[in-house]
């Protein structure tokens, strides 16, 4: 099922991805001779899509920085909020469609040194990919990094297999 140009069907797998860490994406990026953003006080972190917001609740928990996300999956969202209460950890959260959450931004004047997307792209309609070259155009702050990982359907095959067999147990 489709809904606003999002695969909605699944729900996403219940992990965390360490390569998602501000960190690590500066490792990363010395690594390969690219200079890592360096802002002014707190870093800000944006993740388009977070699935159930594990990696952008525990990178919030164990960083000096600012977390927001949004994810469109009702389900995802109130997941995370449940493990940001947990955690305690500073993150804000949005169950907002892009277009939606792009105007929030631009209304808040909003700028980000990282602008993530795990698994995203290959899941949303060319509009809503649109919409997130809109966002990264007008809200990755000068000198800011983004990061687009990509997810296939097919490499999540045995997840989504294990993830449903637990489910119906």
């Amino acid at each position: 099922m489709e809904s606003y140009g999002y695969a909605t069907e699944l729900e996403y797998v219940d992990d965390f991805i360490p390569a998602l860490n501000p960190l690590w994406i500066d490792f990363s990026l010395t690594l390969a001779g690219v200079e890592c953003p360096k802002p002014q006080g707190k870093f800000r972190y944006l993740e388009l899509g977070f699935g159930l917001g594990n990696s952008l609740t525990l990178h919030a928990s164990c960083s000096e920085g600012e977390f927001m996300g949004n994810d469109f999956i009702p389900a995802h969202c109130q997941h995370a909020q449940k493990f940001i209460a947990a955690s305690q950890s500073c993150t804000q959260v949005y169950e907002e469609d892009f277009l939606g959450f792009y105007k929030r931004l631009l209304q808040e004047n909003r700028k980000f040194d990282y602008i993530i997307l795990h698994g995203v792209w290959s899941w949303v309609s060319r509009e809503n990919q649109e919409v997130i070259f809109e966002i990264i155009n007008h809200c990755l702050d000068l000198g800011g990094g983004r990061l687009c990982k990509l997810q296939c359907f097919s490499g999540l095959g045995g997840e989504i297999f294990l993830a449903t067999l637990a489910k119906n147990l």
